[in-house]
């Protein structure tokens, strides 16, 4: 089974999540994807971030009518810091007969060999890269090359379609009482408001 692991902080989640997630499925033909949201991330301050519970359940929602896409706690479930290179390590041993797939926004390549273990990241997972439609081809295809001078990555481009969409962009229109319909899903936005979130 293909099954590809897709994480970050969704805070909230939105269409161009969504998005990047059906552009690596239809393209590479996997059977799964996993969401998972971030847990104690070493790259960001959680005193500035939504609660877990709360990004957990956004995630939920927005994959619920969304066939062979997940959401897990397992980052969550850990105390420790949650990098990147453990997390795969767990789904590798909880799917052992699994091939791994670890999706990723072009913009994180340009300095993913600075993450913590990314060799083991590149052993455990082949890395699906998401180019969106204002992104240079051949720049990307120049830095996996680049990377692979370092250590051996099998690293893939997905293309997709460029959402103008973010989390921070979404965050600051709700800040401004702007409208954020068609960003993410309707019943994303109803928890949002429900929740009084981004205030």
């Amino acid at each position: 089974m293909k099954t590809a692991i897709f994480g970050g902080a969704f805070d909230p989640i939105h269409n161009g999540h969504i998005n990047m997630m059906e552009s690596a499925m239809n393209e590479y033909c996997l059977d799964r994807v996993i969401v998972v949201p971030s847990g104690h991330s070493p790259n960001k301050d959680e005193r500035n971030m939504t609660s877990f519970e709360h990004r957990f359940n956004m995630c939920q929602i927005a994959v619920r009518n969304l066939k062979s896409i997940t959401v897990s706690d397992i980052e969550h479930m850990c105390n420790s810091t949650s990098y990147t290179y453990a997390t795969l390590l767990k789904f590798k041993e909880m799917y052992p007969l699994d091939e791994l797939y670890f999706i990723m926004g072009a913009d994180s390549l340009d300095y993913f060999e600075r993450w913590y273990h990314p060799e083991i990241i590149a052993q455990t997972a082949a890395i699906l890269v998401i180019s969106r439609g204002d992104m240079d081809i051949d720049v990307i295809s120049a830095k996996i090359k680049e990377i692979n001078t370092i250590f051996p990555a099998d690293i893939r481009i997905v293309h997709c379609n460029k959402i103008d969409v973010s989390s921070t962009m979404i965050r600051s229109n709700i800040k401004k009482h702007q409208d954020i319909t068609g960003l993410l899903p309707g019943k994303v936005i109803d928890y949002i408001r429900q929740n009084e979130l981004y205030r």
